[in-house]
């Protein structure tokens, strides 16, 4: 009987080691994903912004060509 005990709580103890390895590795899986996924959420939110600052500089390039286009018009109905 102590044999048949002894082999139950070796086999218990088995798969304890086994179910902590598998965790750890799936603790460790987790980390890299969150790190990878805080790297490109880092990447995207940088790409949003130059994003927006591009779109910010062509819409002050275009209000500038509206304005000098606005001024020479009005030039031109004045010598008219």
């Amino acid at each position: 009987m102590k044999s048949a005990s002894m082999l139950e709580i070796q086999k218990r103890d088995q798969m304890i080691k086994k179910l902590s390895a598998d965790l750890k590795k799936e603790r460790d899986d987790a980390k890299k994903k969150d790190s990878s996924l805080q790297k490109y959420e880092a990447f995207y939110r940088e790409v949003k912004a130059r994003s927006a600052e591009k779109a910010r500089q062509r819409q002050q390039v275009q209000e500038q060509q509206q304005k000098k286009q606005q001024q020479f018009q009005q030039k031109r109905s004045n010598h008219l």
